[in-house]
């Protein structure tokens, strides 16, 4: 049985209740930020904001891509906007990703987000192309181990890192216990290489309360069926963030007014399928 003190998502998890999460334990959030040189995760910027509404720690990763490097930091740099301290990394599991371009991205973090501690997540790609070498710049890091066993600890490149300090240790069907949180569909489970405190100050920054709100109802379109934009898709976001089961393709289709319906209903809204004042602002609530 592991302390479950992190969790990590993408809009691929239903955030149901991040109250009870905190109540159950759960101390920290890692969240996607973005991917490759140009996608950003539709539900980053609403689950930061539900975050700090709990005082939950905060940090962000970025999916690695073997592509232009500089434009996948720039990019995750611009939405991640980590503050002084904060912790940034870069997830790197991708199959045709080398080492040189995660020195690469660690390279430009250190010259362009100096501040910033940097973790490297990683499984079984990560100890194969390392081997039982030492790397001295990822030495400079902190690891973030994968790696889904009932067995008590990980085991990892400690050739490099002499020690892990986050182990995803199930992705929430896979792995040790606790498999499951409160507030939460099923998602990643993580446990720290230490104390309460010590992954408090590990985090660094102060938490998710120091991030920008979210946009406000007044700020939202009306939407309805026929609607294809990226305000769709922060729609559908929400709505999935509330329990519904809905696809986030940036497309109001059937499914979508159903799943406005639903919520509308539930909520004690007029229930017509369209998102207007009333309907965001109850999903902003």
């Amino acid at each position: 049985m592991h302390t479950l003190h992190v969790i990590d998502l993408s809009h691929h998890n239903a955030v149901r209740d991040l109250g009870q999460t905190k109540a159950a334990g759960v101390i920290g959030v890692f969240h996607k930020a973005t991917e490759g040189v140009g996608y950003t995760d539709p539900a980053f910027a609403i689950v930061r904001s539900l975050a700090a509404s709990h005082g939950l720690l905060w940090a962000s990763y970025h999916f690695l891509r073997h592509a232009d490097i500089a434009a996948q930091m720039r990019h995750y740099l611009a939405v991640a906007q980590p503050a002084g301290g904060e912790r940034v990394c870069i997830d790197y599991e991708q199959a045709d990703c080398t080492l040189d371009d995660l020195h690469a991205a660690v390279s430009y973090l250190r010259s362009h987000a100096p501040n910033n501690p940097i973790t490297i997540y990683g499984g079984n790609l990560l100890k194969e192309q390392l081997g039982d070498r030492t790397d001295d710049l990822l030495a400079s890091t902190s690891l973030w181990i994968a790696q889904y066993t009932s067995a008590d600890a990980p085991r990892w490149a400690a050739a490099t890192w002499p020690a892990w300090s986050l182990w995803q240790y199930s992705d929430g069907q896979f792995g040790g216990e606790p498999k499951s949180v409160p507030g939460i569909d099923r998602c990643d489970c993580n446990t720290f290489n230490g104390t309460e405190n010590e992954c408090r100050a590990w985090f660094g920054g102060s938490d998710a309360a120091a991030a920008a709100p979210a946009p406000t109802a007044s700020e939202k379109p009306t939407l309805r069926l026929g609607d294809r934009n990226s305000a769709v898709l922060d729609l559908q976001t929400r709505l999935a963030l509330h329990g519904l089961a809905i696809a986030c393709d940036g497309i109001f289709g059937s499914a979508t007014e159903r799943a406005v319906r639903g919520f509308q209903r539930r909520s004690g809204l007029v229930v017509d399928g369209v998102a207007g004042a009333k309907t965001w602002a109850a999903l902003n609530g």
